[in-house]
């Protein structure tokens, strides 16, 4: 255990500086705690088994330099413990932490800084806490266990493959607020947790859906529909899949030309005024009108409910058939010429 204390001056504070740059290393199972007072305490790099930090007398801040990293090697429990009346102002270091993160007393600023769970096994957040950026740098199959009612704020970034997301106690929800912009959710498992207090979270690059989860978004946004047999009044429509499952329920959209009608495709291939959410890859739209540009697309959802719903992916416009000219006439016949009449909606003849 190295404890650092800082010197009183004669008002009874105190404050810990460490320089730019230096590293404080304790050595195997070796804590580090520190005991100082005020806002002037700065720390840079530290390598440690757990970091304590305390107040002497009254509230304390402790500012982490910038461009420093705080590793924190212990498993089995909390790695960083912030004391009560104790702020830490993180900056844009990096902290990575082996064991579990308890933000039940003290003040975690999260500045512009990022939080790496690393090792293996189930890690647990504890506390309400707001990150700038989470990630997981953990060996796969491994588990980030949040507390049962706690909130997770991220501000920034996540960045989530191969773990399992949990509840402490499953069936109880955690909730996440994601106000960031930039997510990566790749071959994660995900239960017990509501995201709607921000925006949602696109869990569709292999990730699995473990129940109870709100507005997290598990299917991938289909691709461009691929359109063929075009006649008059009919077409069909293939979906691109883009990687998700068989059983992954589709709607298809489509406006008119001008833009000023918006339909969906129903199991009869007829377009109604609301969503059909279908299991299928390939349909005909029929009861079209000919000579006229549709735009369709399509989006994807977990069932028939349309629950956690991707947004409609990219467009592809075509127009349907002319109608076969009628009413074929036959006027003035010169010695080189003829001149023919008939009835029709095309714009180019042959």
């Amino acid at each position: 255990l190295l404890r650092l204390y800082a010197d009183k001056d004669s008002n009874g504070s105190g404050n810990i500086v460490q320089a730019e740059g230096t590293t404080i290393t304790c050595n195997g199972t070796q804590n580090l705690s520190i005991y100082a007072s005020g806002s002037g305490n700065y720390l840079a790099n530290i390598n440690a088994y757990r970091l304590y930090l305390y107040q002497q007398s009254g509230a304390v801040t402790y500012n982490v330099r910038d461009n420093s990293t705080i590793s924190l090697s212990y498993t089995a429990g909390a790695d960083l413990v912030i004391e009560n009346d104790t702020t830490l102002n993180a900056n844009n270091a990096l902290i990575e932490i082996a064991g579990n993160w308890a933000n039940t007393s003290g003040t975690f600023e999260a500045g512009t800084s990022t939080v790496a769970f690393t090792g293996s096994g189930t890690k647990t957040l504890s506390g309400n806490t707001t990150f700038y950026g989470l990630n997981k740098v953990l060996a796969s199959g491994s588990t980030l266990q949040f507390t049962a009612g706690s909130t997770t704020y991220i501000t920034n970034m996540i960045d989530f493959q191969d773990v399992y997301l949990r509840s402490s106690t499953p069936g109880l929800t955690w909730y996440f607020n994601y106000s960031g912009s930039s997510q990566t959710i790749r071959n994660v498992g995900v239960s017990d947790s509501n995201a709607s207090l921000g925006s949602e979270i696109i869990a569709a690059d292999n990730c699995t859906d473990g129940g109870n989860n709100t507005n997290w978004v598990f299917r991938n946004i289909p691709g461009i529909p691929e359109l063929s047999n075009i006649g008059i009044s009919s077409m069909t429509v293939t979906i691109a899949e883009n990687g998700n499952p068989p059983e992954t329920y589709y709607s298809i959209k489509v406006t008119s030309d001008t833009g000023s009608y918006v339909g969906y495709v129903s199991n009869t291939g007829e377009l109604v005024g609301s969503e059909q959410w279908i299991v299928w890859t390939a349909t005909d739209v029929i009861s079209l009108n000919d000579n006229t540009q549709y735009t369709l697309s399509a989006a994807a959802a977990d069932n028939a409910g349309a629950t956690n719903p991707t947004a409609y992916g990219p467009t592809i416009s075509t127009y349907t058939l002319a109608n076969i000219p009628s009413g074929l006439s036959v006027g003035e016949v010169y010695s080189s010429s003829v001149t023919i009449s008939w009835s029709g909606n095309g714009t180019n003849y042959d």
